[in-house]
């Protein structure tokens, strides 16, 4: 699979070997009971709506349509009469819905269901840094597995 460079069959192999391995994206909400400064830091992420983001299927069908305008082909087809009719309102919709799968927060369910991998894309409490985090349920429910 290192070699595949193809978005759809790299996530069919990925499917098959681990479901749940497609990014969550949530959003950070402060609990209610914490207290400013306080350590450990207390909050929950909330799952984003499906309809915000973008979505393994759909990141799949933005991947197939991308290919037609960035692997034009052969030179004879460069030039050909052939030019691509481009949806700049297209584009910006699948880069604000890449964004939202990424940022603020998403995690990755690690095979067996027992651990998370928590990514902070642009953490504005250190600068905007990105950070990666392992973790575990607090519960035996955790988090809910991704879609």
């Amino acid at each position: 699979m290192q070699k595949e460079y193809n978005a759809e069959k790299i996530i069919g192999k990925l499917g098959r070997l681990h479901p749940n391995f497609y990014p969550v994206p949530h959003k950070k909400d402060v609990s209610p009971d914490a207290v400013l400064g306080a350590l450990p830091a207390r909050f929950h992420l909330t799952p984003i709506e499906g309809s915000e983001y973008l979505t393994k299927d759909q990141l799949i069908r933005t991947y197939n349509e991308c290919g037609n305008y960035l692997h034009r082909g052969s030179v004879r087809r460069l030039l050909s009469k052939w030019h691509p009719d481009i949806d700049l309102k297209k584009i910006f919709d699948w880069n604000q819905r890449l964004g939202t799968l990424l940022a603020p927060y998403h995690y990755i369910q690690l095979i067996g269901g027992k651990g998370y991998i928590l990514c902070v894309m642009n953490n504005v409490d250190d600068n905007n840094k990105v950070q990666v985090a392992y973790a575990e349920p607090l519960h035996p429910l955790g988090i809910p597995v991704s879609r």
